[in-house]
């Protein structure tokens, strides 16, 4: 086993006596399994992940391919065969990939097609680090190593003796070029192959590689096509072979970079990145761009499964959205524009989307790494202003999926809470313009604003698919766009629109069954009605998942359902009604429904985004002590460090993130509000290292497994009942000190003045309708 820097500590008295905790760690990634959530498939997601080589946020992932060109399932854990080492920028398996290539080192015959080159290997002779990956290629006897950085990266492949030692390198179809450069050791080409679109007609991955070691062949190929001899192809499936002549044990180096804007962007980019570093200088500084990143979030006093999930998770959360901005020969930001295809100024990221990382990730990145969200930020105006829109889901550009105008939440929480951008005024144009709209795809701005805007909720009865959700999230984003107009000092007569709409969840809410329901445009209900049918007028849910997605009026929705008692009956039943479902609108049981189903959690759908802060609302009707227990059930059933790992779709931080601050103790409910809603911490310690110097502290002495409730709580020494902690406190540095119990404490935090943010609560006059 080898050595982690760390101490290993027995158990307190109370904690089972087998149990070992993990005291302070040194090397945060060296406790990351990137196949976390790698061992999935269409059909069951247990992550949906591949193992991402990488810098936090950079350009270019890489990774082993186990899936054939095309399939969104890259890399899949139960696969025995690599067919490349891919250069990515998938953000997930459903949204598919775009600028993409790949190689492959084959050894005897000049085996370029996929099936052909593809090798036996296995995970007893593989590596996966976020930093490095090595695997051990069978077929061909050949190590292959590779090790990143943001735009760049370096590969060491170990040969054995042979004079037909190849490197193949696959530039993809719909459209590709290569070119080899044999007195500069080099192959030069570019790749066109994207999954979402459509993209402006100029879309171009263009990249180069340069070798250590002169070539002894060089051919190119097309299609199943071999060139022999050849330096040029341009074709709808172009590629090149390099061959040499090697030692027993022979190391041959490629350093490879590549760039959205130019071939001499390429180049640019591998001397800026690579320059004359060799392979284990590379490493060691992608290792330590890892551990920067990472430790910046210290936990001790868990077990060593939770530490691995723990890091894991957060490894996830640093990844997406991407740089997608380069760094001219000026040293300033510029970027290729998947929105008009020109090459402009300026910060743009990509490939995430709003509907599920506005709910936790971005609000994490607000607290912990603010300032890359201050670049985030910047390319969403940038975003607007080449495109007239702001991207819900970006990959790289609008893309036409998922429901909702979360940008407004991803902007307004980010100005609240002190990421700002200098292009506020252009965002702020920016949501009022994506709020009032339609936009050119059903996913941009928003579907049925006519009707929104008009009877207070887009009906069911209008082919608007999926009308109740895209409701209740219309509904919350107008709450952020309010809460940021406001926070701008915009006057009432421009904002008190918005605070209006955010009341609109109560035209949804059905009294005769306590659930959100869809509803017609002659003001009737959809019927007939069955909560626990998925999709129709809900998205990948059903309404015992939406009824909750109320995140800014929690007291609103317990009053619609008759009081705090019969609110947490409502949440209690979630939890203990059997897992039955609907699944006719899709015409099949798809992946998220049979992942709650198998999960054994009632209702509870812990593997997909719309209630995964339902555990948290106990909190708001007097019962916290639920939500300690749910939340640490969760967090010890549905997360592991293995490659069954998640329970659903890990989707771009969101499912991680919501581990990582559960962890923590506390859940931001309500993003574009101040507040963190307390939950129960996982770990003994953990420390949040703040960019502004200071450090939110999380002392939990004597957790352990049994211990899942708060007995007492204390914020920087100062007993407190409430079930919220405020951000602003936090930046300024805090000490949350809380002892946790065997059995739970039925009288801490349930008075009502002990419950988090609730819009209709905190701002009624403002939400009063105008006489």
């Amino acid at each position: 086993m080898k050595t982690f820097a760390l101490t290993l500590v027995l158990a307190c008295a109370t904690a089972p006596a087998a149990a070992q905790f993990v005291g302070k760690i040194s090397d945060p990634v060296e406790w990351v399994n990137p196949l976390m959530g790698t061992s999935s498939k269409p059909e069951m997601s247990n992550g949906n992940t591949y193992p991402a080589i990488a810098v936090p946020w950079g350009m270019n992932l890489w990774t082993p391919q186990t899936g054939k060109m095309g399939n969104g399932w890259t890399y899949q854990y139960d696969a025995d065969k690599l067919r490349g080492l891919k250069q990515t920028h998938q953000p997930s398996p459903w949204m598919n990939d775009y600028g993409q290539f790949s190689v492959m080192p084959v050894v005897g015959a000049k085996r370029f097609m996929e099936d052909e080159r593809a090798s036996a290997f296995s995970h007893k002779a593989e590596t996966s680090k976020p930093y490095y990956y090595s695997v051990y290629l069978a077929d061909a006897n050949v190590t292959a190593e590779l090790t990143p950085t943001e735009r760049a990266a370096q590969f060491r492949f170990t040969f054995p003796e042979s004079d037909k030692s190849y490197v193949v390198v696959d530039a993809f179809d719909k459209g590709s070029y290569v070119k080899i450069l044999p007195d500069q050791r080099k192959v030069i080409g570019y790749s066109t192959r994207y999954a979402r679109g459509p993209l402006p007609s100029n879309f171009r991955l263009y990249f180069v590689m340069v070798f250590d070691k002169p070539f002894a062949s060089t051919d190119v190929w097309r299609g199943k096509e071999l060139v022999e001899g050849a330096l040029e192809m341009e074709s709808q499936h172009s590629g090149a072979i390099v061959g040499f002549r090697t030692r027993r044990g022979e190391q041959v180096h490629m350093k490879v970079a590549s760039s959205f804007i130019s071939p001499e962007q390429a180049e640019l980019n591998l001397q800026r990145e690579l320059a004359n570093d060799d392979f284990d200088t590379t490493r060691a500084r992608a290792k330590a761009a890892w551990n920067r990143v990472l430790s910046k979030v210290e936990v001790e006093g868990g077990s060593i499964d939770q530490m691995r999930t723990f890091y894991s998770s957060l490894y996830r959360m640093v990844q997406f959205p991407n740089k997608m901005y380069e760094i001219d020969a000026a040293g300033q930001p510029v970027h290729w524009s998947p929105y008009n295809g020109k090459v402009l100024p300026g910060y743009l990221f990509a490939g995430t989307g709003f509907w599920d990382t506005f709910r936790a990730l971005y609000p994490f990145l607000n607290l912990v790494y603010p300032s890359i969200n201050r670049e985030m930020q910047a390319g969403l105006a940038n975003a607007y202003r080449e495109g007239g829109w702001l991207p819900e889901w970006s990959s790289p550009g609008y893309a036409d999926i998922m429901v909702g105008n979360n940008s407004a939440s991803v902007v307004a929480d980010a100005w609240i809470k002190g990421s700002r951008s200098s292009d506020i005024e252009t965002l702020w144009q920016a949501l009022k313009h994506g709020a009032d709209n339609e936009g050119p795809v059903s996913a941009v701005g928003r579907a049925g604003v006519k009707y929104y805007n008009e009877l207070g909720y887009v009906p069911y009865d209008v082919k608007i698919n999926e009308n109740a959700a895209r409701t209740l999230e219309y509904a919350y984003d107008d709450f952020a766009i309010y809460q940021l107009g406001k926070a701008l000092g915009k006057p009432e007569s421009e904002i008190g629109i918005y605070a209006q709409r955010a009341m609109n969840y109560k035209k949804l809410f059905d009294p005769e069954t306590g659930l959100m329901r869809g509803r017609n445009k002659d003001g009737s209900f959809q019927s007939p009605f069955n909560p626990v049918k998925w999709g129709d007028a809900f998205t990948e849910g059903n309404s015992w998942h939406y009824t909750w997605s109320v995140f800014h009026d929690i007291d609103g929705l317990v009053n619609l359902m008759g009081g705090r008692t019969a609110f947490v009956n409502k949440l209690d039943t979630v939890m203990s009604m059997p897992p039955v479902f609907d699944e006719s609108y899709y015409g099949s049981v798809i992946h998220e429904i049979r992942e709650m189903q198998v999960a054994n959690m009632g209702q509870y759908a812990h593997g997909n985004q719309p209630i995964q802060h339902m555990l948290y609302l106990y909190n708001y009707a007097g019962a916290p002590w639920k939500s300690q227990y749910w939340i640490r059930e969760t967090l010890n059933r549905m997360y592991k460090p293995t490659p069954d790992g998640y329970c659903g779709d890990e989707d771009n931080g969101q499912t991680s993130a919501w581990y990582v601050f559960s962890a923590l103790g506390f859940y931001p409910v309500t993003p574009a509000v101040g507040q963190y809603v307390v939950g129960a911490p996982l770990f003994q310690h953990a420390t949040v290292h703040l960019e502004n110097g200071k450090q939110i502290r999380i002392n939990a002495p004597g957790n352990g497994a049994e211990k899942r409730y708060i007995r007492s709580a204390k914020l920087n020494g100062r007993a407190i009942q409430r079930n919220w902690l405020g951000h602003d406190e936090l930046l300024r540095g805090a000490t949350f000190d809380v002892e946790m119990s065997v059995q739970p404490n039925q009288q801490r935090g349930t008075a009502p003045a002990y419950a988090p943010y609730s819009f209709s609560r905190a701002e009624a006059a403002a939400i009063s309708p105008k006489r």
